[in-house]
C-alpha cells in the first residue's frame, strides 16, 4: 500500500495570481470612482436636511439658497441650481379641509427634491474618459404630526423634584 504525502502549495499559484489581479482591479476602480461618488453621497444627506427644513420654512427661495450654500461645501465642479428640482406636492381640496397645523396650503403634504448631475472623468494611467450620470431623489412627508390622545396617563412623579412641592 502506497501512501502519498501532500505537497505544500507553492507561494505563487493560479489562485493567488487571480486574487491579486482582482484586488488590483477593484483598487484601481475604487481609486477612480470613489472620489466621484463621495460628494454626490454627501449631497444626498444635504438634500434630506433641506426637505426636513421645508416643514418649518414655507419659502422655497430661501430653501434653494440654503441648499446651494451647503452644496458648495462638497465642491462638485459645475454644480448650479439647474441641477436641482424642488417640488412641494400640495394637498387635494378634500384633504385640505381636514389638514391641521401651520399653513398646510403653503407647506404642502410632501417635499420632493431631485438632483441630476453629469461628470466626465479621466481614468488614471490610461488617459481615457468616461461620463457618469448621477441622479438622486429625496421625498419627505410634510403632513402634520397628529399625536392623538394618549391611551395611558402619565405616571411621572414630579413632586419634590428640584425643590417643587405638590
Amino acid at each position: 500500500m502506497n501512501i502519498y504525502l501532500q505537497r505544500k502549495p507553492r507561494r505563487i499559484n493560479s489562485f493567488t495570481v487571480t486574487l491579486s489581479f482582482l484586488a488590483l482591479a477593484f483598487g484601481y476602480g475604487g481609486y477612480f470612482y470613489l472620489p466621484l461618488w463621495w460628494p454626490v453621497f454627501q449631497l444626498t444627506g444635504i438634500m434630506r436636511g433641506i426637505c426636513n427644513e421645508a416643514y418649518r420654512n414655507v419659502n422655497d427661495e430661501d430653501l434653494m439658497k440654503k441648499l446651494m450654500t451647503e452644496a458648495r461645501r462638497v465642491r462638485l465642479p459645475g454644480l448650479t441650481a439647474e441641477n436641482f428640482e424642488f417640488i412641494r406636492v400640495p394637498y387635494e381640496q378634500d384633504e385640505l379641509a381636514s389638514a391641521k397645523g401651520f399653513q398646510p396650503e403653503k407647506r404642502g403634504k410632501r417635499c420632493e427634491l431631485y438632483f441630476t448631475y453629469d461628470r466626465t472623468a479621466t481614468w488614471p494611467l490610461i488617459d481615457k474618459t468616461s461620463t457618469f450620470h448621477f441622479e438622486r431623489e429625496v421625498v419627505t412627508d410634510l403632513s402634520f404630526v397628529d399625536w392623538g390622545e394618549s391611551k395611558t396617563k402619565c405616571t411621572c412623579v414630579t413632586s419634590g423634584a428640584f425643590g417643587a412641592s405638590p
